[in-house]
């Protein structure tokens, strides 16, 4: 619809931010165990660069679409939540789930990933979590969870 509006446009697509992984990666620690989904993975990219970007576009000309951002590096679910435990100091068993269906096939296929010709950020989501830890030892919670699933 945008594109063919006959306006000028900028479109932006970017991967899943460190704060919505963090927040899942909370949800399912929550029990006595962590749960993971198996074959899941992420590109987690910062929100403060996916931010700059926005900003350059909007002050920028009308460029169409350009190339997708996301985070620097690829994690497995697993992985991300060996991460978020490491880094909060818990310690707890990991057991990987199956999932089911179109979205957990697409997930699976890759689809949230960037692509070729994609555009990569720098800051990683083991970098994002190392700022996130308090002097207490506990991860600060993205700002909609805050008071409800901190440890």
């Amino acid at each position: 619809m945008i594109e063919s509006s006959g306006l000028p446009w900028t479109v932006l697509r970017a991967t899943q931010f460190h704060e919505l992984i963090l927040m899942f990666l909370m949800l399912l620690a929550k029990g006595p165990v962590a749960v993971t989904v198996r074959g899941f993975a992420s590109q987690p990219v910062d929100v403060g660069e996916v931010a700059d970007r926005t900003t350059d576009l909007a002050l920028g000309e009308p460029a169409g679409r350009v190339a997708d951002l996301g985070g620097p590096r690829v994690g497995d679910m697993t992985d991300l939540m060996r991460q978020y435990l490491a880094a909060s100091g818990r310690r707890k068993p990991v057991v990987r789930l199956p999932a089911f269906g179109r979205g957990a096939r697409d997930f699976r296929a890759g689809y949230n990933l960037l692509g070729p010709g994609a555009d990569q950020g720098t800051r990683s989501f083991a970098d994002y979590l190392r700022a996130q830890v308090a002097a207490d030892g506990r991860i600060a919670a993205p700002y909609e969870l805050r008071g409800r699933f901190q440890r």
